[in-house]
């Protein structure tokens, strides 16, 4: 459908069905309420909003065709002599690679440990007041929001990666409305939508002064924490949190367990998973109980973040269980904390060429590059609305492709429906019963049926 065939708020209806990432930007703006769905996804409510409301949401929403795309934005913000431009990670200063000191803080964080330790730093040099991640939720049954932290000790209880939906209206009211100094840790979607909103508000602006984005592959809804949960036979009622990366000593960095936190009564106590073959839905290819609106993101590791942190999957760096944290820096300001790490041995980190970081993310830079391609290209032939991209729609790609993005557009969306099923049957055996057919077939395509049968056989062991 072509983008200029349809109105401002036609546009917002698309999204909101289809593309919308629940980040609550747009509740800044207005009086939008936010809801869950009955997939565990946020979604934004639209009911009311007039033509006039539309086209102001539509300025901010990081999903939406009315904005600058991630090449403007990141031109304005780090364009200068000193910065270099890729193709695949947006402007930046330096690329590094490395990991923090502090065995404790690497352990108990994803990767490296960067992100933990760089928020400390922040906070230490009073360069912030506040720091806004993702930790603990106050109130169950969701078990994670974004957090405020104004003490290091904060920051580090909130570390380690969250495969969970989180959303920015109370974060972004608090700010609104609580005079400092802030900076945010935010999926690259998020991450857009608060530089487009600084762009309208200037308070936003003078209080938001660092960014730091998570390299994502795709957001979670609340029902993969469930669906890994039941599989670890837990019931999800008794499920006080749940760690998606418990490092484990002699495996490989991408060879985490997954580690819940149980609670009885009064009591909590831990149960880990370590053999993969237990935890269907873990791997990412698959897309299980991924939001709809990932397919369409063209952002690799979070271009108009001051800095992206993403894990170094590259077989140099996997052996050491404890993570290597690739860096990409933006910000001046945050060079100079991270060389005053590595004069305080705080920090160790390498300077790499940027091609190696591309190289980490490989599967990151086929999927919403090359792939994405085709996907609008499907969207394109079924006339239906998308949103604008920095990649074209094409099918020039060869048939083997073709049907993997078949069947793992299938798997993701089958996965939401098919697991609603299987609650309302209380028998998680249906899940299964249903799903192993198409992931046999996306096997098989992907891999061979060499590799299918090694496969089948070493999951038998």
């Amino acid at each position: 459908m072509a983008l200029n065939s349809i109105t401002d708020f036609e546009q917002l209806i698309n999204i909101q069905k289809k593309y919308c990432i629940g980040c609550g930007i747009c509740t800044t703006l207005h009086d939008l309420g936010l809801f869950m769905d009955d997939y565990g996804k946020y979604n934004i409510n639209i009911d009311g909003i007039n033509s006039q409301v539309s086209t102001e949401v539509l300025k901010i929403c990081p999903f939406s065709s009315n904005t600058e795309n991630e090449d403007q934005i990141g031109k304005s913000l780090f364009e200068s002599d000193e910065s270099h431009k890729s193709e695949q990670l947006g402007y930046y200063l330096k690329c590094y690679i490395g990991h923090v000191y502090n065995d404790e803080i690497r352990s108990n964080s994803s990767s490296g440990g960067i992100i933990t330790w760089l928020l400390a730093e922040l906070l230490d040099n009073n360069l912030i007041t506040h720091a806004v991640h993702v930790g603990k939720s106050k109130s169950l049954p969701i078990l994670f929001e974004y957090v405020i932290s104004t003490s290091t000790k904060s920051i580090y209880a909130g570390s380690s990666s969250r495969y969970y939906p989180v959303e920015l209206s109370k974060i972004l009211d608090y700010i609104k409305n609580t005079e400092g100094q802030y900076a945010i840790v935010a999926l690259p979607c998020f991450a857009k939508g608060i530089r487009l909103l600084q762009k309208t508000d200037k308070t936003f602006q003078d209080r938001i002064k660092f960014i730091i984005s998570p390299i994502c592959g795709h957001l979670k809804t609340t029902n993969y924490a469930k669906f890994l949960t039941l599989q670890a036979g837990i019931d999800p009622q008794n499920l006080d949190s749940i760690n998606f990366r418990k490092k484990i000593p002699g495996r490989l960095a991408s060879q985490y367990g997954t580690e819940f936190q149980i609670r009885r009564g009064q009591e909590v106590y831990s149960k880990t998973i370590i053999n993969a073959k237990y935890k269907m839905g873990t791997d990412w290819g698959h897309g299980m109980f991924k939001y709809p609106a990932c397919d369409y993101c063209d952002d690799i590791v979070g271009e108009v973040a001051d800095i992206s942190v993403g894990d170094a999957w590259l077989a140099k760096y996997l052996t050491d269980y404890k993570g290597h944290s690739v860096l990409v820096l933006r910000n001046h300001q945050l060079n100079e904390i991270f060389i005053n790490g590595l004069k305080s041995n705080s920090i160790k980190l390498e300077v790499v060429d940027p091609e190696l970081i591309v190289q980490s993310q490989a599967g990151g830079v086929r999927n919403k590059r090359d792939d994405l391609k085709y996907r609008l290209w499907l969207k394109e032939k079924r006339g239906e609305w998308f949103p604008l991209k920095r990649v074209s729609p094409s099918d020039n790609i060869d048939e083997k492709r073709k049907n993997v993005i078949h069947l793992r557009m299938h798997i993701s969306e089958y996965s939401h429906s098919l697991f609603l099923e299987a609650l309302n049957l209380n028998n998680l055996n249906h899940f299964y019963k249903k799903m192993m057919p198409l992931l046999n077939r996306y096997y098989l395509v992907n891999f061979g049926l060499i590799k299918f049968i090694k496969n089948k056989i070493k999951n038998m062991l």
